[in-house]
């Protein structure tokens, strides 16, 4: 039996170009490798979508953007065991601080080192590869 890419789904903060760049290319690269992929701003993930996922991609910048907030608040009362999430943003982001400490309770994994979205398209790829590989 042929082992299947995670549903993967990418969210990232609302109104960052920087942000909404790196998440098109890592949509781009998942679709390529065959994984069942959804990319949606913050504000706009739904509930269904976070429960159909298995691999999650946060970009964020600003710890206390309100994007984010239904995501955060969502955080706190769900399961993600057996689940795993990764993150990108401008180095030392503080945003991406605040969200893993929202996941701190919901049982997710969390992957690796985070991304730095100035790093280049070609470290986006690296990083996501490793990213998506179990």
């Amino acid at each position: 039996m042929k082992a299947t890419k995670p549903k993967t789904l990418i969210v990232y903060e609302d109104a960052r170009e920087d942000l909404a760049q790196a998440a098109r290319d890592m949509e781009r690269l998942a679709e390529a490798a065959g994984a069942a992929v959804r990319l949606r701003t913050a504000s706009t993930v739904t509930v269904s979508e976070v429960l159909a996922s298995r691999l999650f991609v946060f970009g964020a910048h600003a710890p206390d953007s309100p994007s984010y907030a239904e995501l955060r608040r969502l955080f706190r009362g769900i399961n993600l065991a057996g689940r795993r999430a990764a993150f990108f943003g401008p180095p030392g982001s503080k945003g991406v601080a605040a969200l893993k400490a929202s996941l701190k309770d919901s049982d997710i994994s969390l992957t690796g080192q985070d991304l730095d979205v100035g790093s280049g398209p070609a470290a986006v790829a690296a990083w996501f590869k490793t990213a998506m590989d179990f």
